[in-house]
């Protein structure tokens, strides 16, 4: 028994020694580091995360896109603080991971060219973190128009955004989704405490590595489909799946519509000081298939763009922008590494909106 525990004891020590080396070599590798998302709850009831936070963002085993960034004084992803005490004109940018942007430079961003065509005519507020759906969105712009009273507002609407807005489908920690009620729709808060877990992931370049990068937290899943055949070869298109039931469609509209009713009264402006940029159905740009062009995204982004066209929301609709930019140049708009819009599509549909009416009438001072 004796030598049981020695040996133990020999062993546990040789873990912690490794461990520790470990932790220390990981501490000089860009590890990400997360945002530290805050607790949501009644008492702290809009997403944020941890505040005036240096985070280093990268994936995959070998550090593939490794950037830098900020969050601000107030919990949000972008370099510069906010503030409720300016007379220049604001537009609030809301919306999910292709806003929040991480694998993308901070001054490449959406938000960040805008803010540096305005310069100091102007202000660029974003409120984004990835996951988010419609749903969420209107809650971001509440806080926006109680807390800053933008003059405008600008929505990056995503293939994802339609159906995870509903409780059925998704229960984000921290944000909100709609629910059945009386046949009609109430948002519910999904309340969110990092566990003790969480924590010590947190603190450790080491944990974070093999829970970010390498995903261990999904090896479960990816043994048992090795075991699963998948008779599908393109399961997936914008991050949604190509084909989905009528009741996931009619969900799904019932979403869209829900949104477009609301999202004035939650933003506190009129339609037509609202945009919406929508993204496209990128890999039918690059290699155009049926399938695609009548995929669940397609559908949803077509019938998206026509109800808020109809209520006169300003569209910037991406799919023909990026479809004729990709015809005269050959070049996508997102990285090998990763689906979401690179430095090249954040450029392209920053231009778009630049150019349009309601952002030239938004700053009428911008230098042209």
């Amino acid at each position: 028994m004796k030598t049981f525990f020695q040996n133990g004891l020999i062993t546990l020590i040789t873990c912690l020694f490794i461990f520790s080396m470990l932790e220390v070599g990981f501490r000089f590798l860009p590890v990400n580091t997360g945002l530290g998302t805050q607790e949501v709850n009644a008492r702290n009831p809009i997403f944020r995360a941890k505040p005036n936070l240096d985070y280093t963002y990268s994936k995959s085993w070998d550090f593939k896109l490794t950037t830098k960034g900020r969050v601000n004084t107030q919990g949000f992803i972008n370099q510069q603080d906010y503030t409720t005490k300016s007379e220049v004109p604001l537009l609030a940018v809301i919306g999910d991971s292709y806003v929040e942007a991480l694998m993308v430079l901070p001054e490449e961003k959406l938000q960040a060219r805008l803010a540096a065509k305005v310069k100091g005519a102007g202000r660029i507020y974003s409120f984004a973190f990835s996951g988010a759906p419609l749903s969420q969105y209107l809650i971001w712009a509440q806080h926006t128009r109680d807390m800053y009273k933008p003059d405008a507002a600008l929505f990056v609407i995503v293939g994802n955004d339609f159906d995870e807005s509903l409780m059925k489908y998704k229960s984000g920690p921290g944000f909100h989704h709609l629910i059945k009620k009386n046949n009609d729709f109430v948002l519910k808060r999904v309340d969110y405490a990092p566990g003790l877990i969480r924590l010590l992931v947190r603190k450790s370049a080491l944990l974070r590595y093999l829970v970010l990068h390498l995903h261990i937290q999904r090896l479960p899943g990816k043994i048992k489909s090795l075991f699963t055949p998948n008779s599908n070869d393109m399961q997936y298109v914008n991050n949604v799946e190509v084909t989905v039931s009528n009741e996931r469609l009619s969900d799904s509209i019932d979403a869209i519509d829900y949104f477009l009713k609301n999202v004035n009264v939650y933003s506190g402006l009129p339609n037509h000081k609202i945009m919406f940029v929508v993204d496209g159905i990128r890999q039918q740009i690059y290699s155009p298939n049926d399938k695609l062009s009548k995929s669940y995204a397609a559908l949803m982004f077509e019938y998206f763009i026509n109800q808020a066209q109809i209520k006169g929301f300003n569209v910037v609709n991406l799919h023909d922008v990026f479809t004729k930019n990709y015809k005269g140049n050959q070049k996508k708009f997102e990285s090998v590494y990763d689906s979401h819009w690179d430095g090249y599509g954040h450029k392209v549909a920053s231009e778009e909106v630049q150019k349009s009416d309601f952002f030239i009438q938004l700053f009428p001072l911008i230098v042209q």
